[in-house]
């Protein structure tokens, strides 16, 4: 099962909808599913060339993408410190049975 960028309003990660193509605005939970399979996800944020040092890696499930702590509730990502348009958040998993898998998914705020 490929993975994929989903979001949540809610620090339970409850509601969980796809990120690709949605509307944002406020506080966010954005978060690599499904756990299994991964050792590690590293997050860019409007860089889908994956240039540059990512914006957040992660070594721990659950997998979010501003961080948290370790099998504990993430840290909101506040979109207002984004212009309105178009973004996208880029997330490269290395694969437990080797090798990596990139997903982005774009979104607008």
């Amino acid at each position: 099962q490929p993975h994929e960028l989903l979001v949540s309003t809610s620090s339970d990660r409850s509601n969980a909808q796809p990120l690709h193509g949605a509307t944002v605005s406020g506080q966010i939970y954005v978060f690599l599913s499904p756990e299994s399979g991964v050792t590690r996800v590293r997050f860019w944020l409007d860089q889908p060339s994956l240039s540059g040092t990512p914006r957040q890696t992660e070594k721990n499930p659950p997998w979010d993408f501003a961080g948290g702590e370790s099998g504990g509730l993430p840290n909101p990502f506040n979109t207002s410190t984004l212009s309105a348009g178009s973004h996208t958040i880029s997330a490269v998993a290395d694969l437990t049975g080797g090798g990596t898998e990139t997903v982005h998914a774009t979104f607008v705020k």
